[in-house]
């Protein structure tokens, strides 16, 4: 095993340096503040000892904010440490690929050029830490553990298994959990038609750790098991349900929806599909053989994260499966095809390069996804700012303003009126915006935290939920017990003074006062 990893440390180290360096340098460029800016205030917030659960509500993602919290750590409070962050794991998913490949039985070039192609269109679309990447991160790394323990009987990978599978859950519960379903029956199923129940045994018991381990995490932690379950797991099944149900996310049931929106991702898999369906109708009992089992896996994995995306509000961000997929694609032609027939692998490596590129231009390069109102725009045209860290220069445009220069002097005044209320009224206050860098970057240290972040409706209940009385009273709580008297909102937020939720959540006749056009107070003592 050992010479296995040695015989590929000049590929491991070039798909290093290659996945480190294209996250690092796309991370610098533009921004989505409600996206961009959570997880670096909140790997803050653990860094100062604010506790998940207990000091800020959390809907998604508080194992990025121990990830954070190290990082920051190690390497200090900066965007620097923020972005590297997901370089590291943008190398860690190619790395994965590249060995899992060539476990398979591609060649190391073929699967140095699938993992190198990954490392382009995976974290490099967002460019820093982000629920949905980690989950998908934890979520295909499972499906290939999955298939090395299936196909290579090292009992080291159902060890793994439940360990991956969890952490994958405390980043984001979707997709993951829909990975647990499917990964927990096809290994029941492939346990049942092998009776490999040693390696059950082993699977069950690192489960039962991981839960343990995870206890007695939270008992140190000190986190209340009850705000855990009613933020992460209440709430949090509360929005997928309300999504579901309603239909307007999953409908209209359309080819051109679910086939031609996604045809990439299809046609990625489409060679495993055929060869799954040719030999289940020609091979007799080829249902329970591992390789059935091994293409059912990877296909269902691409139905699950279109299923997963169209439940989301976000840009797209599954395509990073695409290199993955046509490898695989390009390991089984390359064992079933004769060789006058291998202008189909050729056409198979073409189609991925093509997609990547296609991809990489639309998502990475031109921003697409974290601005997506504003694609077209250059990186020319980003406006040079230091306003994070004072330190780390950063080519600023986002999606809340046209003009990054007006977006950023706005931005500064509206800080330095904070700073003077701060040391005019040494009071504590809640602070609502979207550019939460501002909390850890300037000082603010009378500022409480309530949300990890306020995403209309996704990272707190609408009004309509049932679970609202939850969140109010979780809210109401902070402001009495800080003796909170001012909130104070920086425009444009999701989360703003006409927000049913908030509207909700004190009386009527709350004393506002503009302090500028980006800067509203809402006086609170008398409302509550």
């Amino acid at each position: 095993m050992i010479n296995f990893y040695k015989s590929n440390f000049l590929y491991s180290f070039l798909i290093f340096i290659i996945s480190i360096s294209i996250n690092q340098y796309f991370g610098f460029i533009g921004i989505n503040p409600l996206d961009n800016f959570t997880i670096y205030n909140s790997g803050f917030l653990i860094l100062n000892n604010q506790i998940p659960f207990n000091d800020f509500w959390v809907i998604t993602g508080p194992l990025l904010d121990y990830f954070q919290a190290i990082f920051f750590k190690l390497f200090g409070l900066n965007w620097s440490a923020y972005v590297l962050h997901a370089s590291v794991f943008n190398f860690l998913f190619s790395i994965i690929i590249f060995f899992s490949l060539l476990k398979f039985g591609l060649n190391k070039k073929l699967s140095f050029f699938y993992s190198c192609l990954t490392a382009f269109i995976f974290y490099p679309t967002v460019g820093t830490p982000f629920v949905d990447h980690h989950a998908i991160f934890f979520s295909i790394t499972s499906i290939l553990i999955f298939l090395l323990a299936i196909n290579f009987k090292n009992k080291i990978f159902w060890v793994l298994l439940p360990i991956i599978l969890g952490l994958g859950f405390f980043s984001k519960q979707t997709p993951t959990a829909y990975f647990i379903i499917l990964i927990g029956l096809s290994a029941l199923y492939y346990f049942a038609i092998n009776k490999d129940y040693t390696n059950l045994i082993f699977a069950f018991l690192s489960t039962v750790v991981f839960l343990l381990l995870t206890f007695l995490f939270f008992y140190i932690q000190n986190i209340n098991l009850q705000f855990f379950y009613e933020q992460y797991i209440q709430f949090a099944s509360s929005v997928g349900a309300e999504r579901i149900e309603s239909g307007s996310f999953l409908k209209p049931y359309s080819f051109s929806r679910y086939v031609l929106k996604f045809k990439l991702i299809h046609l990625s898999y489409l060679s495993l599909f055929v060869l799954a369906a040719w030999k289940f109708f020609k091979v007799k009992n080829y249902h329970l053989t591992v390789e059935f089992i091994t293409l059912l896996s990877l296909i269902l994995t691409a139905y699950i994260l279109v299923y997963h995306q169209l439940l989301t509000l976000n840009s797209k961000f599954i395509y990073c499966i695409i290199p993955l997929m046509f490898g695989f694609s390009n390991i089984y032609l390359e064992k079933y095809l004769k060789k006058k027939n291998r202008k189909f692998i050729t056409l198979i490596i073409l189609l991925t390069f093509c997609a990547s590129i296609y991809n990489f231009h639309k998502y990475v390069y031109k921003r697409n996804f974290i601005a997506p109102y504003f694609s077209e725009k250059k990186e020319g045209e980003a406006f040079k700012t230091k306003i994070i860290d004072k330190v780390t220069e950063l080519k600023w445009f986002s999606n809340l303003d046209n003009s990054p220069e007006n977006e950023i002097s706005n931005l500064k005044k509206t800080i330095n009126e904070l700073i003077l209320i701060q040391k005019k009224n040494n009071e504590k206050f809640v602070l609502i915006t979207d550019y939460q860098f501002i909390f850890s970057s300037y000082g603010l240290k009378n500022a409480v935290f309530i949300n990890k972040l306020y995403g209309n409706g996704i990272s707190y209940p609408s009004v309509n939920n049932p679970n609202f009385k939850i969140y109010k009273k979780y809210f109401l709580s902070k402001i009495k017990n800080n003796n909170v008297k001012n909130i104070y909102i920086i425009k444009p937020s999701w989360f703003n003074e006409h927000n049913n939720a908030l509207k909700n959540i004190f009386k009527t006749g709350c004393e506002k006062t503009i302090v500028n056009k980006n800067l509203l107070v809402i006086n609170i003592k008398n409302c509550y």
